[in-house]
């Protein structure tokens, strides 16, 4: 979902708005939730993997909101 929600914004020109949508997911997300389940919490190697399935799914939803409602505007519905 994240990376197709990037793609619609990269296929209407709005190349930024695909940029932060893979940064926030990316950069922000996965290491946030990599590292507060791998050392705070204690998980180690499991923690960073989880963080990445968790700031994936959580970046990916951000994208998909920020595209229904781009749509939803741009259509004027």
């Amino acid at each position: 979902m994240g990376s197709t929600a990037a793609s619609i914004f990269q296929g209407v020109g709005k190349g930024l708005d695909s940029f932060m949508l893979t940064a926030i997911r990316e950069l922000l997300l996965v290491v946030v939730f990599a590292y507060i389940l791998a050392i705070p919490l204690g998980m180690g190697q499991y923690g960073v993997w989880w963080g990445i399935v968790i700031g994936n799914i959580i970046g990916s939803l951000i994208a998909l909101i920020w595209s229904k409602l781009y749509i939803k505007k741009s259509c004027n519905y």
